[in-house]
């Protein structure tokens, strides 16, 4: 049984413009121990459906179909009580910005004491103890110094180490890490990577890895789901997808990475940009942009099929698409 599942999810926003349709059919599992990657581009519904998990849609949003389970328990049917229970405890969620995330008034030591005090019980001194070893864990130099400031006191890659500390605090089974090497330099994003697969494996948690970065995506999944307006358009094991990808919106995703092999060219984009959740095309949502779109890929929407074992893809022409069709390009090795 999948420690986490997503059946059919619909999270809508109700706007004066419209109802904007952010997440539309979303089915997803992750297993104990795996980490999900979930990329596309930015509007393809990655957050939303992060947040849809966690109970935390903003208003106008809220979901209106579908179902989303954790370790068998149906969440929706949760209680607001019961679910920050076990928001924290057993799921937790790493925020894509930390400094609009942490409370910049309160020191980032009791912003991680906090969830100890409220789950796990602890005393305010015992709590205070807990967060200086915790951002010690996380690689954060002075400890004991840096719990006691506040959040514009640090750079960025330590208010995400902070964000990590407060995620980890109380060993969650599932986390849920939104972008969390977004606007990162390349030293601290592979410093945040290890420590995330160190905690990963020193605790067996799952890990549901939100991003745009098809490199760190080849460095840290298992599996990954690629969205795009709101639907699930390929799922794959890491390997199968950079091998050999079904559908044409991954393969322009792929082809747009730059390679450090080979000859210098010129990169390869994908035209025009994600429809807008209140009026999508007709039939598939991506064939405005698609070189290989039919007349049916116009009017007929595509089913999910699998195209091989393990390896799921929704297009008409997945069947053609193969491996020897078209050469991809990428920086992914």
């Amino acid at each position: 049984m999948a420690l986490l599942e997503i059946k059919d999810l619909q999270t809508w926003f109700e706007t004066e413009a419209g109802v904007v349709r952010a997440v539309d059919g979303v089915s997803l599992a992750v297993a104990e121990g795996e980490t999900v990657a979930l990329v596309g581009e930015s509007g393809s519904g990655k957050s939303v459906l992060s947040l849809s998990v966690m109970g935390l849609v903003p208003p106008p949003g809220r979901v209106v179909s579908g179902s989303v389970s954790y370790a068998g328990r149906d969440l929706a049917g949760m209680s607001e009580r019961d679910r920050r229970g076990l928001r924290g405890r057993e799921m937790a969620m790493i925020f894509q910005d930390p400094m609009t995330s942490l409370n910049p008034v309160i020191r980032v030591g009791e912003q991680i004491a906090e969830p100890l005090r409220f789950h796990l019980g602890l005393s305010r001194r015992d709590a205070r103890k807990r967060a200086v070893e915790l951002l010690e864990e996380v690689g954060l130099p002075d400890p004991a110094e840096r719990a006691k400031a506040h959040p514009h006191a640090l750079s960025g890659g330590m208010r995400q180490r902070v964000m990590i500390a407060m995620a980890i605090a109380c060993g969650p089974k599932l986390l849920i890490a939104d972008e969390p090497t977004t606007a990162l330099d390349v030293t601290v994003q592979a410093q945040i990577l290890d420590l995330l697969r160190d905690l990963q494996k020193r605790s067996g948690m799952a890990m549901l890895f939100v991003t745009h970065d098809l490199g760190v995506v080849a460095e840290i999944a298992d599996r990954v789901a690629v969205l795009y307006a709101g639907k699930v358009v390929e799922d794959a094991s890491a390997g199968d997808l950079f091998d050999a990808p079904r559908m044409p919106y991954t393969r322009g995703l792929l082809a747009s990475v730059p390679s450090l092999a080979g000859p210098v060219s010129r990169l390869t984009g994908i035209d025009g940009s994600v429809p807008s959740g209140i009026d999508r095309p007709s039939g598939c949502a991506f064939h405005p942009r698609c070189s290989f779109a039919l007349d049916l890929c116009r009017n007929v929407e595509p089913r999910t099929e699998r195209a091989a074992p393990g390896h799921f893809v929704r297009c008409h022409r997945h069947e053609e698409l193969t491996p020897e069709s078209s050469e991809v390009h990428s920086g992914i090795d």
